[in-house]
């Protein structure tokens, strides 16, 4: 559900950025579209890390995990930067 809505938030921002010329909105959708980008070459590779580990291996697990969170924030901080510049755009 999030990629859809990042698609359709990013889309969104490209239309209002072509029929206004604010820089903004382009910016927003693009900090928004960089989420697919991210998932998948920086978070995907600690997922799969993650999803192979076997049980002798769980020393592993919570320095991956600890990762997993830093880089999850990550992601959130560009929908939450994005989301905050369609805001101001629309006030």
């Amino acid at each position: 559900m999030q990629a859809a809505l990042a698609i359709i938030a990013g889309a969104a921002g490209l239309w209002a950025w072509q029929e206004t010329l604010n820089a903004c909105w382009l910016i927003g959708a693009v900090l928004m579209l960089a989420n697919w980008p991210y998932t998948l070459l920086v978070i995907r590779p600690v997922n799969q890390r993650l999803k192979h580990l076997v049980v002798d291996q769980l020393e592993e697990a919570r320095p991956l995990v600890v990762r997993w969170g830093w880089l999850h924030s990550a992601r959130a901080a560009l929908g939450t930067v994005a989301s905050s510049l369609f805001f101001i755009n629309l006030l």
